[in-house]
């Protein structure tokens, strides 16, 4: 079973997709045979890698209900990347899973159907704290939590730590997590500030790597290819490719500690 690492924050707009979509392909530059699932049901990372008629195939929601197999629900995007797509019917399916109180091992179970020729799978999780999210936390190996330098980040940083304490008692053992700053602006006073406040308020569950705001990487997004196909020369390229040498030193050596109270309850800038 390939290593899981799940991208995750309840809140919206903190550059979620961008970091799924782009460090999957620069892990797979880095040699990594990576599946890219697509857990939200607005299907973000499937149109940015693979175009806007993706989701109308199947994906991770035939695979997860059983009416596709394996072999009919990924694709191929790139040298080293594959994509589970997602689509609307992944909204109604989560409805349905709530009602009928399903564990959130599902996901785990689904993931498992695949051919064992991954040595990563990275998640792509929705906003929000529902069935999805917590399924992915639920099979995850390591969660990276991305947070934009703004103010009211680390609102949605706490309530994403409370959900991963959460998970920490349902396994009764540590999950490990990694805050990721993205959409940095270093020119500004209050990003400079957040970056120094954050560094000193989660030690070293804050990753070295941080993503710059970069019009490139919305430019790959619009031309549904991830940064290493679409601009090489760029911030964002190199910053991608620096976060995914970091994410394997980090699954290489990351120590199962007890999670501390969820970081963001406390912040102050």
């Amino acid at each position: 079973m390939s290593r899981i690492i799940a991208i995750a924050n309840q809140k919206g707009g903190c550059g979620k997709t961008t970091t799924a979509m782009n460090l999957s392909a620069c892990l797979g530059l880095r040699g990594e045979k990576v599946l890219l699932a697509d857990l939200d049901p607005q299907s973000h990372a499937t149109v940015g890698l693979a175009g806007p008629t993706a989701p109308d195939g199947p994906g991770i929601a035939e695979l997860i209900a059983g009416w596709a197999g394996p072999q009919e629900t990924r694709r191929t995007v790139t040298k080293g990347l594959d994509l589970l797509s997602s689509s609307w019917r992944l909204a109604d399916l989560e409805i349905r899973l709530t009602r009928e109180g399903a564990e959130p091992t599902f996901l785990l179970e689904a993931l498992r159907k695949l051919p064992g020729k991954y040595s990563l799978t990275v998640l792509d999780c929705p906003p929000g704290t529902g069935l999805l999210t917590r399924a992915a936390l639920a099979a995850a190996d390591l969660v990276v939590v991305p947070m934009e330098t703004s103010y009211f980040a680390l609102y949605g940083v706490g309530r994403m730590l409370a959900l991963i304490e959460q998970e920490e008692s349902n396994r009764r053992q540590a999950l490990p997590y990694r805050i990721l700053l993205t959409l940095f602006d270093r020119r500004t006073n209050l990003a400079r500030r957040i970056l120094k406040q954050a560094q000193e308020h989660f030690s070293s569950h804050l990753l070295n790597t941080v993503i710059a705001g970069n019009v490139s990487l919305r430019e790959a997004a619009a031309c549904s290819q991830p940064i290493s196909t679409y601009r090489r020369r760029s911030r964002g390229f190199r910053d991608h490719m620096e976060l995914s040498a970091e994410i394997l030193a980090t699954l290489s050596t990351a120590k199962e500690m007890p999670l501390a109270a969820a970081g963001g309850r406390e912040w102050k800038t």
